[in-house]
C-alpha cells in the first residue's frame, strides 16, 4: 500500500495537471498573438514610410518639372490662367501655355503641340480629390474648340495624368503692375513675374512653390544685350516683374 502511494506521488511530480498544460497553451497562444501584432503594426508603419517617401519623390519630380519648363518658357510664349467652381465645393484649375512647342515636351505626341494646358480636375469617384496633369493639342483640335470646352479647346491630341489623390492644387500668377497675386490671367495681357503653385496630397499639410518665368520678347526681336551679356534695361523685353514675392505672400 504504501508503495502504491509513492508511485502515484512520483507520477503527479513528474507530470503536469490539466489545468497546467492549458494555462501554458493560452500563455503560448498570447505571446504569439503579441508578436504577430507587433510584427503586423512594424508592416503597417513600413508600408506608410513607403508610400509617403513615394508621394515625396513624386512631388519633388513634379516641382522639378515644373520649374525646368516655367524657368525655359520661351520669351515669345502666351500664358493665361483661369480657375472654374465645380462640385464638391472644388475648383478646376487650367493653366494655358501657347506658343512654345518645347514647353513640357516629353513623351509620345507631347513634342511639337501648339497648346499645352496644365490642368488639375477632379478625379473620377466623387471623393473630392484631384488629379493633375497636361493635355497637349495641335492646330486642328484648337480649331475645333474654337466654341469652348473644359480648357478652352476641342479634344486634346495627348492627355498625361501626373499626380492624383491631391487634396489642393491651386496656382496663382504674380502681377507686377498690382503688386498682389491673382488667379485668373487673360489671354494677350502680356507676362507675369512668377508662378505660385500650392500643392498638398489627400493627407498632408498643403506646401507652396514658387517660379520664376523669363521675360516675354517682342515678336521678330531679340534682346538687346549690354556689356558682360546681361539684358538690357529697356528695348524689347516685357514684364520684368519682381524677383522676389512680397513680404506675407
Amino acid at each position: 500500500m504504501k508503495e502504491m502511494r509513492k508511485h502515484v506521488s512520483r507520477a503527479r511530480s513528474e507530470g503536469f495537471t490539466l489545468l497546467e498544460v492549458l494555462l501554458a497553451v493560452a500563455l503560448t497562444a498570447g505571446v504569439i498573438a503579441g508578436v504577430f501584432g507587433v510584427a503586423s503594426g512594424a508592416f503597417e508603419l513600413n508600408a506608410e514610410v513607403g508610400q509617403r517617401q513615394e508621394r515625396e519623390m513624386t512631388r519633388q519630380a513634379f516641382v522639378e518639372l515644373c520649374r525646368r519648363n516655367f524657368l525655359g518658357y520661351s520669351g515669345q510664349g502666351r500664358l493665361s490662367l483661369r480657375v472654374e467652381e465645380a462640385a464638391n465645393e472644388s475648383y478646376h484649375t487650367y493653366l494655358e501655355l501657347e506658343g512654345d512647342p518645347l514647353a513640357f515636351a516629353f513623351g509620345p505626341g507631347a513634342g511639337g503641340a501648339r497648346r499645352v494646358v496644365l490642368y488639375a480636375e477632379e478625379e473620377a469617384g466623387g471623393k473630392g480629390l484631384l488629379e493633375v496633369g497636361l493635355r497637349y493639342y495641335g492646330e486642328e483640335s484648337i480649331r475645333a474648340g474654337a466654341g469652348g470646352g473644359g480648357d478652352g479647346a476641342g479634344e486634346a491630341e495627348t492627355v498625361l495624368p501626373l499626380l492624383s489623390e491631391v487634396g489642393v492644387f491651386e496656382l496663382r500668377l504674380w502681377d507686377a503692375a498690382a503688386g498682389n497675386w491673382v488667379n485668373r490671367w487673360e489671354p494677350g495681357r502680356g507676362r507675369p513675374g512668377m508662378v505660385e503653385m500650392i500643392l498638398g496630397f489627400a493627407d498632408e499639410a498643403p506646401r507652396r512653390h514658387v517660379f520664376w518665368l523669363p521675360p516675354a520678347i517682342a515678336p521678330g526681336a531679340m534682346p538687346v544685350l549690354e556689356s558682360g551679356g546681361q539684358p538690357a534695361s529697356s528695348g524689347t523685353l516685357e514684364g520684368m516683374g519682381s524677383t522676389s514675392a512680397p513680404a506675407g505672400s
